[in-house]
């Protein structure tokens, strides 16, 4: 015969089982999410063995950036650094369907980062058609339109990217698309459309190689010339002169 106690106590039991329960479960859903402005990548896949596994990359100035990954228990993850030091514990917060990545333990997790790089912040779901596997068809499908000089289906392909895809786009790439859009604009004779596109990059293409230099780190100045030089070649060829 079972005590009044064991009795009392197999409720609570109970409980605490469905609560356990709903905390494993409350996990963020799995997939690929963007930092806002492509500032990093971060991948979760479905639950397996009572946790998620994620990887996480992220992206600051210079080059620099953040690379790890490990088990999301729940809503949180605790990723080893080095034996005897703390751990980095990050918070995983649903926002609708995105997510907010949140540092607990913030000198441990800057194991994990360059000097200019951090990973805390909002983690978005791409927008249908910008998943990273979706954009590089889809710049493929550009290139390929283009070479075959099918100017108006290389303008169709590339073009929804600068609108759909805004929110997840990093500026190099952004910046990219744009010199790519404008010499399809331009072969279709759209100049107008093609100053459009190109007016975010003027004022990058009204600086030259020591401007840039002077202007940002070294990095990211190495990335900037080539597509300053292509924005400033663009830009003459939508004035109407190739010269």
């Amino acid at each position: 015969m079972r005590s009044i106690f064991a009795l009392r106590l197999l409720p609570a039991l109970a409980a605490l089982h469905f609560s356990f329960a709903c905390a494993q479960g409350a996990g963020p859903a799995p997939g690929e999410y963007i930092g806002t402005h492509g500032s990093g990548k971060l991948n979760i896949a479905a639950p397996a063995g009572g946790g998620q596994k994620f990887t996480l990359q992220s992206y600051g100035a210079n080059g620099h950036s953040c690379d790890l990954d490990g088990v999301i228990h729940g809503r949180q993850a605790r990723v080893d650094t080095e034996k005897g030091m703390a751990a980095c514990v990050i918070d995983f917060t649903a926002k609708g369907a995105d997510l907010d990545v949140v540092s607990k333990t913030d000198d441990a997790c800057r194991f994990f980062c360059g000097a200019r790089a951090a990973f805390d912040g909002a983690y978005l779901q791409p927008p249908p058609g910008c998943k990273t596997v979706e954009m590089k068809k889809t710049r493929a499908a550009f290139k390929q339109a283009y070479d075959k000089k099918d100017y108006a289906q290389a303008r169709a392909t590339l073009a929804p990217l600068l609108g759909t895809c805004k929110t997840i786009l990093d500026d190099f790439d952004e910046s990219r698309i744009r010199n790519d859009l404008a010499v399809a604009l331009y072969h279709q004779g759209d100049l107008a459309e093609c100053r459009k596109v190109l007016e975010p990059l003027r004022e990058l293409a009204a600086m030259n190689d020591k401007k840039i230099d002077e202007g940002y780190p070294p990095s990211d100045a190495d990335t900037y010339k080539p597509i300053a030089r292509a924005a400033r070649t663009n830009l003459r060829l939508c004035q109407g002169s190739a010269k």
